[in-house]
């Protein structure tokens, strides 16, 4: 018998030890949230997401949705977008694909807001991959499987003692009882000193558990005072008359000797950055006169473009740049503006580009031509 319980109390510490240290997949996410803010169209308000891999193991091709029941998505930035592909936003949701997700790893995606009245609710986010998903973080304790394994090893260890108890009263020999009796101490003694031991050091692990969260509070904050402070700086340049998108093309229209075009322009409905960059093509191809004018213009207007402009804007204005920049046959500042695109905007150039064989320029000359006689007559 006093070789039995410490076997049975080393296999129970031994499976306490292989649960701790077995692979586990966890995906922890927090949300923050700013102040509600007046805006052009009503009001509006930020939220940072960040989804972290809390568990021991990669988690391959995670499923991240975030999805907000009142409100349209105005803009959205990622932290790491080489962790990201299949990125894709609707007025309402935002969804991605992380194709491998690193133990201790994390992203975070800033999303802003916009609504006509309030309040902006929290989203909905969702995290899911093959055998795990996101969950909200909370504070780090004990596992509750490490509190069930512990209270088992406790109930095993009070079995076993009082079963030992009652077989001394059948030992036969006093000198059994002694040796029972005097090693029955030192190894409760060693026994203890392991768990004080194991103690130890979950406690240590929780301190620096701590100190990480503490860390990332302080960097979250300093995210929000940098937000909270960009958008200060451009409500007060609003107030004080910023010339937003309609006028700096206005004045770049003037600059490059196109002013009549800007009247065409505004009757394609409201004034978009991309569809600036599309009426200077068209334009391009059908007054080849001044075609130099329509490529300063562009190249001006993506100059002095605003820090709220779309990547995906600013790529497709890179590759109509390049179009007529082929078109002209000018192949090195083509491939220059098509290859500025690829490293600006890596999404819109594969998705460009996949399509290029049938963005036929002359084709499209002809087409306009048509639509251009047939209205005359």
């Amino acid at each position: 018998m006093k070789y039995i319980i410490p076997a049975v109390l080393a296999l129970m510490v031994g499976l306490v030890l292989w649960y701790i240290k077995k692979e586990r997949l966890q995906l922890y996410y927090d949300i923050i949230e700013s102040a509600q803010f007046p805006s052009d169209e009503g009001v509006g308000k930020y939220f940072v997401v960040k989804l972290r891999n809390a568990g021991n193991r990669a988690v391959s091709d995670v499923d991240l949705s975030i999805e907000f029941d009142l409100g349209k998505i105005k803009n959205y930035e990622f932290s790491d977008e080489s962790l990201t592909s299949n990125v894709n936003v609707s007025d309402s949701e935002l969804t991605a694909i992380l194709p491998l997700f690193n133990p201790k790893e994390n992203i975070q995606v800033t999303v802003t807001m916009i609504g006509k009245t309030g309040p902006i609710l929290s989203p909905n986010v969702k995290a899911r991959a093959v055998g795990v998903t996101g969950t909200p973080a909370g504070q780090d304790g004990l596992p509750n499987y490490l509190a069930s394994m512990l209270a088992a090893l406790l109930a095993g260890i009070s079995v076993l003692v009082v079963f030992n108890i009652w077989n001394s009263h059948r030992q036969s020999q006093i000198e059994e009882k002694i040796e029972e009796v005097a090693e029955a101490p030192s190894k409760a003694q060693n026994t203890m000193q392991d768990l004080l031991r194991k103690m130890a050091e979950t406690t240590k692990q929780q301190e620096e558990a701590s100190k990480r969260r503490e860390q990332e509070s302080k960097k979250l904050e300093e995210e929000r005072q940098k937000q909270d402070e960009k958008w200060k700086k451009d409500q007060e340049e609003r107030s004080q008359g910023r010339p937003e998108l309609r006028q700096v093309i206005f004045v770049v229209f003037n600059r490059s000797g196109i002013p009549d075009q800007m009247p065409q322009l505004l009757t394609w409905g409201e004034v978009e950055f991309w569809k600036t960059g599309l009426f200077l093509m068209h334009s391009f191809l059908m007054d080849q006169e001044r075609s130099d004018s329509y490529v300063l213009a562009l190249e001006q207007i993506m100059e002095q473009g605003s820090a709220d402009i779309s990547v995906s804007s600013v790529g497709f204005n890179l590759y109509m740049l390049g179009k007529m920049e082929q078109y002209r046959g000018n192949a090195p500042r083509a491939q220059r503006y098509f290859e500025e695109c690829k490293e600006k905007a890596p999404l819109m150039y594969n998705f460009l580009m996949e399509a290029d064989s049938s963005f036929d320029l002359e084709a499209l000359k002809d087409s306009l031509s048509r639509e251009e006689a047939d209205a005359r007559e």
